[in-house]
């Protein structure tokens, strides 16, 4: 039986210490990684460069993450929208609670219908739908311009922005 019957790893060298034999593999780039490399991390052994990545995922998003978290923000835009507007005529100085509260769930909504994805597209996906969902909730009113209104729904929109940021 040779050894490639047995199916065997082989072990490989390490990039940084080329000396050392090793059948360890990042997990996240699978590059081999010697015992003086790894870092211990919550999803397994990774080398010192992709162990310096923190936070959430930033980068190569599949195509479907961003059509759910533009979809989710749409329909939350809606409904939303929708819930402030009749809450802002029932609770007249509510409306900078409202406004902060907006916000930061429409990022989160964006955020869980991408799978925690962040980064530039998504920022714009949750600050084109949070300020749709200010403008049905009435703050950003074009024939009667409301300079509260529009600051509000700013900040509100701001916060969506953030929620998403690396």
């Amino acid at each position: 039986m040779s050894d490639k019957e047995t199916n065997e790893i082989e072990p490989q060298a390490c990039p940084v210490h080329p000396d050392r034999q090793t059948y360890l593999k990042c997990a996240e780039c699978d590059r081999p990684i010697c015992e003086k490399c790894m870092v211990q991390t919550p999803v397994g052994m990774k080398c010192p460069e992709c162990a310096r990545h923190r936070g959430r995922i930033v980068g190569h998003a599949k195509p479907i993450y961003f059509v759910r978290a533009a979809a989710a923000g749409t329909g939350a835009a809606i409904v939303g929208g929708i819930v402030m507007g009749i809450l802002r005529s029932i609770v007249p100085f509510g409306t900078i609670i409202l406004a902060f509260l907006a916000g930061i769930g429409m990022g989160e909504v964006v955020s869980r219908a991408a799978r925690r994805q962040t980064g530039l597209y998504f920022q714009i996906i949750a600050g084109v739908t949070t300020a749709l969902m200010f403008f049905f909730a009435g703050y950003f009113d074009l024939l009667r311009p409301n300079p509260i209104g529009w600051v509000i729904g700013l900040l509100g929109t701001y916060l969506a922005i953030a929620k998403l940021s690396d």
